[in-house]
C-alpha cells in the first residue's frame, strides 16, 4: 500500500480527506482480518466436549470472513492507490 501524509483537516480537499479515510477503513479492516486469524486458530484447539458441529462451523465461517476481509482490504489498497496517484496528478499531495 502506498504511504501518504494528508493535510490537516481544516487544510484537506475533499480529495485527500476521502484518502484519509479510505486508508483508516484500510487498517481497520486489516487488523480485523488479524484477529479474525487469531480466533480461528483458537477454534481449532477447542477443547473435547464442545459439539463438534458447532466449532466446524465456527471454523468455516470465520475462513469466509477472513476471506472476505482479505478481499476488502485489497480493493481499499487500489483505492487509496488510485487516490493518491490523482492527488499526485492535481498536485495537491502533502507527502
Amino acid at each position: 500500500m502506498t504511504q501518504t501524509s494528508t493535510a490537516e483537516p481544516e487544510d484537506a480537499t475533499p480529495l485527500e480527506e476521502a484518502l484519509a479515510k479510505n486508508v483508516d477503513a484500510t487498517e481497520e479492516v486489516r487488523r480485523a482480518a488479524d484477529e479474525l486469524t487469531i480466533v480461528r486458530a483458537v477454534l481449532d484447539k477447542v477443547p473435547d466436549g464442545t459439539p463438534p458441529g458447532d466449532i466446524e462451523l465456527a471454523a468455516e465461517r470465520a475462513e469466509e470472513l477472513e476471506g472476505d476481509l482479505s478481499s476488502a482490504a485489497e480493493k481499499l489498497d487500489e483505492v487509496n492507490d488510485s487516490l493518491v496517484e490523482e492527488l499526485k496528478a492535481r498536485g495537491t499531495t502533502n507527502g
